[in-house]
């Protein structure tokens, strides 16, 4: 392998407008060889299925599957579909790839929702791998890997519905984050005790109310780091720490700099 190789993500070949209504269609992934490489299938109209893990997903318009071979899933036209399954694919290469598709199907699944603007995307980096138009692999990386970053753009994830007397909490720690806010008191708006309310809390948004506030506080500082020329007390005053010092503790913790390194590296003033 030459140097910078294992960061490459080839796009040998797509295909578009692909159509399908037989139950003969069916791919078993796990029976394709040992070469690995990522699939990329995106459906118009109809529906397909994809299967992994035991479970079975619909692969309906505007949704696109994941597969990294060599695994145990399987895409196929399902026996009881009504309407021919129309979709277009695209395969990755590399070990970039196998990462970075790899990382996302960790986190949002194998199936995909994407906004209804990325279908000519997806043809157009069809097109460009059908006609070889890049000069080398490194052209070809770049393509491939803005069209990754263009699905994470138009990924369209589930809402989380958040049950009422927390979404109150989150919007009051919101809007009044400059406040000596006590947790009782977050927890006495939403009708519980404190100890339900930090139970809850953290089931629901993963982390406490404290953390949370705490995130708020930072992240607002950060903007006025960004943006303003205020001391680094007068943000913390302005941001509900206690002072520049408890400012600077959390602030290194979620940004890995401290106030001022911060806003020498991204401030605008």
């Amino acid at each position: 392998m030459k140097l910078g190789e294992e960061s490459l993500m080839l796009v040998p070949f797509g295909k578009s407008g692909e159509k399908e209504d037989s139950a003969r269609y069916d791919w078993n992934n796990a029976a394709r060889g040992d070469e690995a490489f990522v699939i990329f299938q995106y459906t118009y109209r109809g529906a397909g299925g994809f299967s992994l893990g035991g479970k079975e997903y619909a692969v309906p318009p505007g949704h696109a599957f994941i597969a990294i071979l060599p695994e145990a899933s399987r895409y196929y036209y399902p026996p009881q579909a009504r309407e021919p399954w129309r979709f277009s694919w695209v395969n990755f290469y590399g070990d970039l790839a196998l990462r970075l598709w790899g990382g996302l199907r960790e986190r949002s699944g194998p199936v995909i929702a994407l906004a209804p603007a990325f279908g000519p995307i997806l043809e157009g980096l069809i097109a460009k791998a059908r006609a070889r138009s890049w000069r080398d692999p490194y052209e070809a990386s770049v393509e491939a890997y803005r069209f990754h970053l263009e699905v994470l753009r138009h990924l369209r994830l589930p809402r989380r519905q958040t049950p009422e007397p927390l979404a109150r909490a989150l919007t009051h720690m919101r809007d009044h984050y400059r406040e000596g806010l006590r947790m009782k008191e977050v927890a006495d708006l939403a009708g519980m005790s404190r100890e339900h309310f930090t139970r809850l809390f953290l089931k629901r948004t993963g982390e406490t109310p404290a953390a949370f506030l705490r995130g708020v506080r930072v992240k607002a500082a950060a903007r006025l780091l960004r943006t303003t020329a205020l001391p680094v007390a007068e943000i913390a005053f302005r941001c509900g720490f206690s002072s520049a010092t408890k400012l600077g503790t959390f602030f290194r913790r979620r940004h890995r700099l401290s106030p001022l390194a911060y806003r020498k590296r991204f401030g605008s003033t």
